[in-house]
């Protein structure tokens, strides 16, 4: 398991390297992608925010900030040449526009739940005499394990996204980007922050703070999360329970091992209990890893 995960460490950190020498950077892709929109010639309602980051006007008029980490992680991949990224994101963020223009949409959150969760709820159903075929939620596989389930969460009340609400408001190919944008905008309304733990020598463990919900979704919006961590390598992230995200240096193997101890507890003993492993962002993909103990 250690040469595999020096395999791994080896493979992030040429990932990046190649990328920061041969590609562009994230506001030279956010300024061209602006020119990309002017050349179409709509430069009414799109203007450069910081990178990564466009201000977008719907009918309205309402502004709106569009994040592009999702397409800057498929230009960094290399399976989309950089004209093919920016034709694809722009008719994307034209229909994100217009949904976010619904007061409804705005209030769609990201909910992360391990994919045993739809047995569980299968089972559930069942005993409470429930007939239907279909689960009354709508999901997207996030990893092999780990499941994404939308919630409308406003003042007054909170419930999942069904089939029929994707459906009726035609969301089924933007709603993750769109949770992740309401998440990334709901974060910026209050201070959250990365915490250090003490771990009595055994390497560098940060824990993420957020509001006691939605920690575990910044999975969905990990710019946010990864621009508040100052790491050598790239980050290990652990999402233990729903309210506990645990940190460590994929290149520290001290403190990714006493982060896969401290997600172990966590998991064991915790309620909304989701995995007690690793992942790992490379490009746009999240990717499960266990280390030794």
């Amino acid at each position: 398991m250690i040469k595999v995960f020096m395999v791994l460490i080896a493979l992030f950190l040429t990932t990046s390297a190649f990328s920061q020498d041969a590609m562009l950077d994230k506001r030279e892709f956010t300024e061209n992608f602006i020119k990309h929109i002017q050349k179409s010639g709509n430069n009414k309602n799109y203007e450069f925010e910081s990178d990564l980051k466009i201000k977008a006007k719907d009918d309205k008029g309402d502004e709106h900030i569009v994040y592009m980490g999702n397409a800057y992680d498929t230009y960094r991949s290399g399976s989309k040449t950089l004209e093919q990224v920016y034709t694809s994101y722009f008719a994307a963020l034209t229909n994100q526009v217009t949904a976010l223009a619904n007061t409804e949409v705005r209030t769609i959150f990201p909910v992360i739940k391990p994919i045993n969760y739809l047995e569980a709820t299968k089972k559930q159903l069942k005993e409470a005499g429930y007939e239907g075929e279909e689960l009354p939620f709508f999901y997207q596989q996030l990893t092999d394990d780990l499941i994404m389930l939308y919630a409308f969460d406003s003042k007054d009340s909170m419930r999942f996204v069904s089939q029929e609400d994707v459906k009726r408001l035609d969301l089924e190919s933007s709603i993750s980007t769109i949770a992740g944008q309401n998440l990334r905008r709901y974060f910026a309304s209050f201070e959250t922050e990365v915490q250090t733990l003490d771990t009595e020598g055994a390497g560098d463990v940060y824990v993420f703070v957020a509001d006691d919900n939605y920690e575990a979704s910044v999975l969905t919006a990990f710019d946010h999360l990864n621009s508040k961590l100052k790491l050598k390598g790239e980050p290990i992230v652990f999402v233990p329970a729903r309210n506990i995200v645990i940190i460590a240096d994929i290149t520290d193997l001290a403190a990714v091992q006493k982060a896969h101890m401290i997600a172990l507890g966590v998991y064991t003993e915790y309620s909304y209990a989701i995995s007690p492993h690793g992942y790992v962002y490379n490009e746009g993909e999240w990717i499960r890893i266990t280390p030794d103990l």
